[in-house]
């Protein structure tokens, strides 16, 4: 297996993926439950805030399956088989789906919170961004790291998403501890995401050999630890919204 790792380590991190598949279906779960308990209450259903959480976590779900199946089933974790058909458009349409989830939010906050003072081009920006990176033709490794700066390049400008939750925050006292706690959980997922990034990972092994390794599994302990806390404020802002 690339970079030697064992099969102990090969399993350890699929269980870890597992888990936050897992964690990330319970929260849309919730999610659902509590839209519906709303729409129930006030006998009508409205495209608001926490919908656009709902479609997100669902495309963050869609995408980590897909993710998942990438690492663990067609390339087996080995980036020399990144840029191979059919592996690199299960990874492609992956980013897509995810990107269009980050576009759902920003759209949203920037229509309905902050009454539209970005005009919807932190959307427009994922959307575009994606799309570029989904049509890029990719038939070397190299094609796929620099594709891969695309990717870098929406979680980036996802890092709006904390920003916005942390203005909510300064409107109202009652969103304040949610809209934090939401930040920083947004914040650590980010930062999971990102130092993954075949790119980047392409260039730290320039000057650490096996630090792929390690990436990996702090990648997965940074993702599970945000959308932990991402799940936690996301539970206090629907009970601010439902009650």
């Amino acid at each position: 297996m690339y970079n030697n790792i064992s099969p102990l380590e090969f399993n350890t991190f699929l269980v870890l993926t597992v888990i936050l598949i897992i964690t990330k279906l319970g929260v849309i779960l919730y999610l659902g439950f509590k839209i519906y308990q709303r729409k129930k209450e006030k006998d009508k259903f409205t495209f608001g805030f926490i919908f656009s959480v709902f479609i997100m976590m669902i495309c963050l779900f869609l995408s980590r399956v897909l993710f998942f199946i990438f690492d663990f089933y067609l390339t087996e974790l080995d980036p020399t088989r990144y840029f191979l058909s059919p592996n690199v458009y299960f990874w492609k349409v992956a980013v897509l789906i995810m990107a269009f989830g980050y576009a759902c939010v920003l759209f949203v906050i920037d229509k309905r919170i902050i009454d539209f003072k970005f005009k919807g081009i932190l959307a427009y920006i994922v959307i575009i961004a994606s799309l570029i990176m989904f049509f890029y033709p990719v038939n070397s490794q190299e094609g796929f790291e620099f594709m891969s700066i695309f990717l870098f390049f929406i979680n980036i400008i996802a890092v709006a998403i904390p920003i916005l939750f942390l203005y909510i925050g300064t409107r109202a006292v009652k969103y304040r501890r949610p809209a934090i706690i939401l930040a920083l959980g947004v914040i650590i997922y980010a930062i999971g995401a990102n130092i993954l990034n075949e790119a980047v990972v392409a260039a730290l092994e320039e000057l650490i050999i096996g630090i792929r390794f390690y990436l990996y599994f702090i990648t997965l302990l940074l993702k599970m630890a945000g959308i932990i806390l991402y799940s936690y404020g996301v539970t206090e802002f629907t009970m601010i919204f439902s009650g």
